[in-house]
């Protein structure tokens, strides 16, 4: 690495950060939501640097732990805090232990997730997402570099070909239609969609065979859902790779471009421009109301609906034999929808996948917020444990006044930890000694 590794952030000539937004990212409870949305920064960063690293789309690499997970682990991610002597700062061990001990490795990642995330409400994702990718190089580089070269199609997926396969042995299958464009220009196309109507019809509907989802509480504007950009004559081949499924790889071979190395980059993404969209939409509520809302809008056959919305399911290339109709998928069509959105930011940028995402998902957010989307079981899990630790606690608390406690008796380390949403309890360092 040279001397100017790692690369300074902010860059000149921006202004550092000011005192008070250092004391937010240092401060547990405060710092939460932007430790949140530096994950998601983060998570982002590490796969588009691997894609870019890596020749094939369907890199091994983005779908290995020994690469992506490490990248993304707490001790990785503490010893990059390290290097920004992030650890310098940080008023914990004075304040509980000894100004002589260093920050625990989990505080130290937590504290990096924050500074990222108080980096891009202040200098913008696109610049933060290009810093992160400056420092992640080396490191993404060196890892897929040396990562051991296995099959590009794993085990569960070619199961479930087979499975598929033995449905009907006998019947053969289609070739792959070509990708439906529209020519706009002489340099431009347009993927190929319904009218609104009807591209809001299948949004609340669905397909035929796909699972009931009550989407009527939630109010969309007019206009929704938005239109797809334009994207340029030369972008009609990795288009076409983003919308054939990895069962067309496996049944045609190696040559046939896929989707999968597209899909988990435009995942991140998907969950990035999200994340972003709650932090902003719902700025008053906390990082376990925003977690429910994220949980809410993850939710698979909202995803699928979304890309219905877009016509994706026109798209799509996947195997089909002589004479089938059937609809697609709702989780072909969920990988389609991220595949879209890596193409979006890898050749239009990531001013036209955020404006277009934004568009897309923020009426889903804000009712996610109000509560009028609860489509996931998941959330709604959180929901109620949520309120039953807010229930308990002020019970506790209750008690505690009726009994003629004093606000100032110290209470134990464990007695304390239950206090905490179980979200934010690893952020709080234990330094074997009572608190408050």
């Amino acid at each position: 690495m040279c001397s100017s590794f790692p690369p300074t952030y902010p860059p000149m000539p921006l202004e550092p950060f000011s005192l008070s937004e250092l004391r937010t990212i240092y401060t547990t409870g405060e710092n939460a939501t932007l430790e949140w949305l530096g994950d998601a920064m983060i998570a982002a960063a590490v796969y588009l640097c691997v894609h870019r690293l890596t020749k094939d789309p369907d890199s091994r690499a983005l779908r290995s732990e020994g690469v992506t997970g490490y990248m993304l682990s707490a001790p990785f991610l503490a010893h990059i805090a390290l290097l920004y002597e992030l650890h310098l700062h940080d008023y914990l061990p004075l304040l509980h232990c000894n100004i002589n001990d260093m920050p625990s490795m989990v505080r130290m990642s937590d504290v990096f997730e924050a500074y990222v995330g108080a980096g891009a409400v202040r200098w913008g994702y696109e610049s933060t997402l290009r810093w992160l990718d400056i420092l992640f190089t080396p490191w993404a580089a060196h890892l897929s570099a040396t990562e051991t070269i296995a099959a590009k199609v794993t085990s569960t997926v070619r199961r479930g070909y087979e499975d598929w396969i033995n449905k009907d042995p006998e019947g053969s299958i289609s070739p792959l239609n070509p990708l439906v464009v529209e020519k706009s220009s002489d340099t431009e196309i347009a993927l190929a969609s319904a009218i609104l109507p009807d591209r809001r019809r299948l949004l609340l509907n669905g397909l035929p065979t796909w699972p009931t989802v009550d989407l009527s509480t939630v109010v969309l504007p007019l206009d929704y859902p938005p239109s797809l950009p334009p994207f340029r004559l030369e972008h009609v081949s990795v288009l076409s790779d983003a919308m054939t499924d990895i069962f067309c790889r496996v049944h045609f071979g190696e040559e046939t471009g896929c989707n999968t190395g597209y899909r988990l980059v435009g995942e991140r993404l998907y969950q990035l421009v999200l994340t972003k969209v709650a932090v902003t939409r719902l700025s008053s509520d906390t990082p376990a109301e925003l977690d429910e809302a994220r949980l809410e809008c993850s939710n698979p056959q909202l995803r699928a609906r979304l890309a219905l919305s877009l016509g994706l399911h026109e798209q799509v290339r996947t195997l089909r034999r002589d004479g089938d109709e059937s609809k697609e998928s709702s989780v072909v069509c969920c990988h389609a929808l991220y595949a879209l959105a890596s193409v979006i930011y890898l050749h239009l940028g990531c001013h036209v996948l955020v404006t277009l995402f934004e568009d897309l998902l923020s009426p889903w957010v804000v009712a996610a917020g109000t509560e009028t989307l609860r489509v996931d079981p998941s959330a709604e899990n959180r929901r109620q444990n949520r309120l039953k630790q807010q229930q308990a606690t002020l019970k506790l608390s209750t008690g505690s006044v009726s009994q003629g406690k004093t606000a100032d008796k110290a209470i134990t380390w464990d007695r304390y930890v239950t206090l905490i949403p179980k979200q934010t309890r690893a952020r709080v360092p234990h330094c074997g000694r009572n608190v408050l």
